[in-house]
């Protein structure tokens, strides 16, 4: 009897350890309304998820060039949060670790990352590379937010500006 406790227990905290260390849980990734101060749209967070957003850190050019307090963060617009594990972004603006990573669409502005530091408070509002529009349509969130994506305030394609070249001094 003694033996078969400790046989369970053993077998219970491998269990738990292997769970605990080789699969854990980033947490849903939500799309919020900034309007309405609510997620209206949720997915499980994944392995394709996390590949996307490392591209996305991955071609960081500069930080938001506008002013932050310019940017309205309540009326119709979108927020793609997704949860991450820490991430070190090492640039020529910055070396830093992040967790969570904010995906904000707007129709006055291209999309804009928002990088939280592991030390909080500290955040990183930036600019970047990639075209978001097939990760979105691939989420299957198109439909709701190409509204914010393609505006009559923009005299272009906002997407155009990220046909450039990985940035060489990044590293991750």
């Amino acid at each position: 009897m003694e033996k078969t406790v400790i046989a369970l227990t053993f077998a219970f905290f491998t269990f738990v350890y292997h769970y605990a260390w080789a699969a854990p849980e980033f947490g849903d990734v939500d799309l919020f309304d900034m309007e309405r101060g609510k997620p209206i749209w949720s997915i499980n967070n994944s392995q394709a998820i996390q590949k996307e957003t490392l591209q996305w850190i991955s071609s960081i050019s500069c930080f938001y060039r506008g002013d932050l307090s310019e940017l309205n963060f309540k009326e119709g617009e979108y927020c793609l949060r997704i949860p991450t594990y820490p991430i070190r972004v090492e640039n020529d603006m910055m070396n830093v670790v992040i967790q969570d990573v904010y995906l904000y669409l707007g129709d006055n502005h291209a999309p804009i990352l928002l990088l939280f530091d592991v030390n909080w408070p500290k955040r990183y509002a930036v600019q970047f590379r990639t075209d978001v529009r097939p990760f979105i349509k691939e989420l299957g969130i198109w439909a709701i937010v190409k509204s914010k994506i393609y505006s009559n305030k923009w005299n272009k394609d906002p997407f155009t500006i990220w046909k450039a070249t990985p940035h060489d001094s990044l590293h991750i």
